[in-house]
């Protein structure tokens, strides 16, 4: 009695549909993630007075705009991006001075403060800090500022921290100066290497201190419902349905 060939069991052959199927999961969750990341950050941040509006030559946003109005009901800790420039603009009357170091800015102390508009005007049009500069004058990772009519009475302070990735840990965002929704992450630099949980490092020996959650952002129901979609395809495929 002779067998059917057909019935002997045979390997799966790898499907070159199955390869396609992967690299589209794969780009249509980062992508949906990281834009849905992003606007709800920039959404809570506008909230707050805190927005990017300037388009560079290589059209990203590198500046940072600040309603120094909104302090004056609590500080603000705001993360950076080290090229970024800030622009402070208020409609009431205040005034702004950068202080030297962190102790001086907890206490409102000014005896050492830079009066960068002290004449306690509004100033629709902004007074603008330029990264470059503040580099050269090594105050650019970060800085300190306030009002000094009402900084020890209402808190109105404004905490700069630069550089980093997204959701990286840093002085503005593990502080006690500023309440957690009022600690704004403005970065645009994100590391999709995979982050050793354990270690705490990236799988290229990088000593970054973020965790693997801090820089995985949420997922959203639409990415869940595509991501399903698309492993149902990827079984289908494999199993020769």
């Amino acid at each position: 009695m002779m067998m059917n060939p057909m019935s002997l069991s045979q390997p799966h052959m790898f499907h070159p549909s199955i390869l396609v199927a992967v690299v589209a999961l794969m780009t249509i969750m980062g992508g949906t993630i990281a834009t849905s990341d992003a606007a709800d950050r920039d959404t809570i941040a506008s909230t707050l007075g805190v927005v990017r509006n300037e388009i560079s030559a290589n059209n990203t946003t590198n500046l940072i705009s600040i309603d120094f109005d909104v302090p004056r009901h609590g500080p603000l800790c705001i993360s950076i991006n080290s090229n970024d420039n800030l622009q402070f603009v208020w409609e009431e009357y205040h005034n702004l001075y950068q202080h030297t170091d962190e102790a001086t800015f907890r206490t409102c102390d000014f005896s050492s403060a830079v009066p960068l508009a002290p004449d306690g005007q509004p100033m629709p049009m902004g007074y603008r800090i330029e990264a470059a500069a503040a580099a050269a004058a090594g105050t650019n990772e970060t800085r300190y500022f306030s009002c000094r009519k009402i900084c020890a009475s209402n808190g109105h302070k404004v905490k700069v921290c630069a550089g980093g990735l997204v959701g990286q840990s840093n002085e503005c965002s593990s502080t006690v100066d500023c309440a957690s929704e009022r600690t704004i992450d403005m970065r645009t630099s994100r590391d999709y290497l995979p982050i050793d949980v354990q270690a705490g490092t990236n799988s290229n020996g990088g000593g970054d201190s973020a965790s693997s959650s801090s820089l995985a952002p949420p997922v959203d129901g639409v990415t869940i419902l595509v991501f399903s979609i698309l492993v149902v395809t990827i079984v289908a495929l494999f199993s020769g349905i």
